[in-house]
């Protein structure tokens, strides 16, 4: 009880738990003055997934459900053992994966990234995109994620 005394005092002192807090950036939402980035997931160095997304900075009341709850999938041939040592060897494997808003930033947005085959999950990350500066992660072996500035007419 204590431990939920404390938390709830902190997020009502840094202004988190207020609904008119700082707005955050968001993807698939609407909003006066849109953005996009464009996010690219390239494996050893070909793209095997290429999509420019609207992004919006609002404030916490306009997140949607709809949104909330997007995922784009895209799928290529590869090996699972390069992403999950324990997943069996099996060049050429159909691998599907995907991205979604795992969270939103003052300052960029927070993406999920995962990818699966044979139903089995064999990598899940994250890929924090900066809105004022291209973003590149490597997040396994000869798989980069990257997000470009965001595009948009600033204030």
């Amino acid at each position: 009880m204590m431990l939920a005394t404390s938390v709830l005092s902190l997020l009502l002192t840094t202004g988190e738990a207020d609904s008119t807090a700082e707005a955050k950036w968001r993807w698939y939402v609407a909003c006066e003055r849109p953005f996009s980035t464009r996010i690219v997931v390239a494996l050893e160095g070909t793209w095997v997934f290429d999509a420019t997304v609207p992004v919006c900075r609002v404030p916490e009341a306009q997140r949607t459900a709809q949104a909330e709850r997007k995922v784009l999938r895209f799928w290529f041939r590869g090996n699972p053992a390069q992403f999950d040592a324990e997943a069996p060897s099996a060049p050429g494997s159909k691998i599907e994966g995907s991205v979604w808003q795992a969270g939103g930033e003052t300052t960029g947005i927070v993406f999920g990234v995962s990818l699966q085959s044979s139903g089995r999950i064999i990598l899940n990350t994250l890929h924090v995109a900066d809105s004022d500066r291209r973003s590149q992660h490597p997040v396994a072996k000869g798989l980069v994620v990257s997000t470009t500035r965001f595009q948009g007419k600033r204030p």
